[in-house]
C-alpha cells in the first residue's frame, strides 16, 4: 500500500486533471472569425455602447431568426459561434430600421392628435346645442 498519498491529494489532483481538460475544451471550441464580422454576443456588446440602450444578445438573436434582410452569415454547425454580423452594414440596418419606426411612430401620433381634436371640435358642437 502507498503511503505517500492521501484521499485528498487523489481528490486534489483528480480536479486538477478536469480543470486542465476544460480549459483545453475552452481554448479549441471557438472557429475563427473573419475580419469585418463578429459574434452575435460581441455586437449586442458594441450595440449597447454605441446607442447607449441595451442590446441583450438575445435580441441580436431575434434580429438573426426574423429579419431577412439582417447582415448575418450562418456558419455551418460545426463552427463556433455558428452566426457571425457584419459589423458596420448591421449597424447601418437597424438605424435605418430605428428611424423607420420613429417615423411610422411620429405619423401615427399625428393622426391620433388629429382624429383626438376632431373629437373635442364635435364634442364641444355638441355641447353647445
Amino acid at each position: 500500500m502507498d503511503t505517500d498519498t492521501t484521499p485528498e491529494d487523489e481528490v486534489a489532483s483528480e480536479e486538477e486533471a478536469v480543470a486542465a481538460s476544460q480549459k483545453e475544451k475552452k481554448a479549441s471550441t471557438k472557429t475563427a472569425i473573419p475580419e469585418g464580422y463578429i459574434s452575435p454576443v460581441e455586437f449586442a456588446k458594441e450595440r449597447t455602447t454605441r446607442t447607449g440602450k441595451e442590446t441583450p444578445p438575445q435580441v441580436v438573436y431575434g434580429y438573426i431568426k426574423n429579419m431577412k434582410e439582417f447582415p448575418v452569415i450562418e456558419r455551418g454547425a460545426e463552427d463556433k459561434p455558428r452566426f457571425i454580423v457584419k459589423v458596420p452594414e448591421a449597424h447601418e440596418f437597424l438605424d435605418a430600421k430605428d428611424k423607420e419606426r420613429a417615423a411610422k411612430k411620429a405619423e401615427k401620433d399625428a393622426k391620433a392628435s388629429e382624429a383626438k381634436v376632431a373629437e373635442e371640435a364635435k364634442a364641444a358642437e355638441t355641447a353647445d346645442a
